[in-house]
């Protein structure tokens, strides 16, 4: 059982962060974004991955012409619905062991407290390989200044029946196969222990190892100073969190729960 977690619910307005240029999309282009194409090897399920220029169809920028558009398996919109006018997706509907990542490189600046906030969707086809090999997303954040990725929070999600938030489409996939979505959701990667570090932020997608089965997502960064809604990844031995809640809202609801482990 969780015990003794104190949340503290703040209201701050968001604005554009001048040390995070374009962090968002929201310049209709991939500037300050490093892409990466490559594949994944069908016998280790290792991921190879080489520095690339924006390639249409395995990173594609999402803008004005799409919102009414809305994803063929998940039937979410494509554009993420947070207000923002670009989002981007990573990977497409064909297969072939590929693999994209997306990468942006920045300081950690010298606050109290400094939070990303990420919007993403999945799509991942289900073949029933080892998980290794099976169609993938993964969000995760290298360390550069000392060298390390960091693992707590890390977003990994393999194509599984048991994914949490994720739902069966009811349209199948190669010869049959389930294919699972998530729809736009929002997470948090709270930064504040590694102020003045240079950190990399990664979105990977990868096909599955077999050459037959798809995975890719959809993603919008929040354009924001640093003080978003924070405390939605909880990691092991945490007891406390801040969330930081947008304004814009004439009110505002509180839940609480036991979770039992």
């Amino acid at each position: 059982m969780v015990k003794d977690l104190f949340i503290v619910l703040l209201f701050i307005s968001f604005g554009a962060f001048a040390q995070t240029p374009n962090i968002g999309f929201e310049d209709g282009t991939f500037n300050h974004w490093d892409c990466y194409i490559g594949k994944i090897d069908s016998v280790s399920g290792y991921i190879e991955l080489n520095s690339s220029i924006p390639v249409p169809d395995r990173h594609t920028m999402i803008g004005k012409a799409f919102k009414r558009v809305v994803d063929p398996y998940g039937n979410f919109p494509v554009r993420c619905p947070n207000g923002s006018q670009f989002s981007v997706r990573l990977g497409n509907y064909e297969a072939g062991a590929q693999a994209e990542r997306l990468s942006y490189t920045l300081v950690v600046p010298n606050k109290k407290s400094y939070s990303i906030v990420f919007n993403y969707a999945v799509v991942l086809e289900d073949p029933g390989h080892p998980v290794q090999e099976q169609p993938k997303f993964t969000a995760q954040i290298y360390d550069v200044t000392d060298d390390e990725y960091i693992t707590c929070p890390y977003f990994d999600f393999a194509a599984s029946s048991t994914l949490p938030g994720f739902k069966l489409s009811a349209t199948r996939g190669y010869k049959g196969d389930a294919i699972y979505y998530k729809d736009w959701s929002t997470a948090t990667i709270n930064l504040r222990r590694y102020l003045g570090k240079k950190i990399q932020i990664m979105f990977t997608t990868n096909d599955c190892a077999r050459v037959v089965h798809f995975g890719y997502a959809y993603l919008d960064v929040m354009e924001s100073d640093g003080n978003s809604i924070t405390g939605n990844s909880y990691c092991q031995g945490q007891r406390s969190a801040t969330l930081y809640a947008p304004n814009g809202f004439s009110s505002y609801e509180w839940y609480t729960l036991e979770v039992k482990t």
